[in-house]
């Protein structure tokens, strides 16, 4: 070890941190603050009786700092929203009436998005008011825009893109939709698959895929409508109709 008054007693106390050892402003700081020559800790002629000066109020106070790098380059100022059993709230009155026993997974970011869920999990809600007035036990629901699955109260497994999609859904189970205000009349409808704006109205098992495709409907299964507002107006099952304002008024 060479002899460099104050910086060789430093290093041989951060000889477990070669990082901090090796660091600028360490080296800095103990090359200004050497003791005298009489109180080296490595002095050749005394090898097995070395002395060590006491350690200076500058040392400790540069480790100490130095030793919270790592700290400081965490997330700051720390995420919020955070509950027990990995729920996640964010914006006013989100999962405002979560019960203590709840199962947890659910992720509400919104005013008053799951605002009634008590016992339900695994839902996402994002969205003004979305899976808000009812949903109490409903769960593995997904709900992205202002009031999407709004009325959702114990159905499950619904995924509704779009502000108003799926508004008045209540009992529904199954069912993918994206656009706005999509399958917004429906209340009880199962699996069905709808992507356009304004698109689908009732039944089950409906694939409805354009702008308006069965829209105005109140009934209906197992259709597929391909166009914009294709089987509008339908209230017939087993239909399948391909363009635009394919199928109209359909009623078979």
């Amino acid at each position: 070890m060479r002899t460099l008054g104050g910086e060789c007693f430093a290093l041989y106390r951060l000889r477990d941190h070669p990082n901090l050892a090796q660091s600028s402003l360490v080296r800095t700081v103990l090359l200004t603050q050497r003791p005298p020559p009489s109180q080296t800790a490595c002095s050749k002629s005394n090898p097995m009786n070395i002395e060590l000066p006491k350690p200076k109020l500058t040392y400790l106070l540069v480790i100490a700092c130095l030793a919270l790098v790592s700290a400081a380059l965490a997330v700051d100022p720390p995420p919020d929203g955070g509950y027990p059993v990995e729920n996640t709230a964010e914006g006013e009155d989100a999962l405002f009436s979560l019960l203590p026993t709840n199962l947890g997974g659910n992720t509400a970011v919104g005013f008053q998005a799951l605002y009634s869920n008590t016992t339900g999990s695994d839902n996402t809600a994002v969205g003004d008011e979305a899976l808000h007035a009812a949903n109490t036990a409903g769960s593995a629901n997904t709900a992205l825009g202002s009031w999407a699955l709004h009325e959702n109260t114990t159905a499950t497994e619904n995924t509704a893109i779009g502000g108003f999609s799926l508004v008045n859904n209540i009992t529904g189970e199954s069912n993918v939709v994206i656009g706005f205000e999509a399958r917004k009349t429906q209340s009880s409808g199962f699996g069905n698959v709808v992507i356009g704006v304004r698109s689908s109205g009732g039944g089950s098992d409906n694939v409805a895929i354009g702008d308006r495709a069965m829209g105005n409907t109140d009934k209906g299964d197992e259709n597929v409508a391909l166009g914009e507002s294709a089987l509008s107006y339908c209230t017939g099952s087993y239909n399948i109709a391909l363009g635009t304002v394919a199928g109209r008024a359909v009623n078979y």
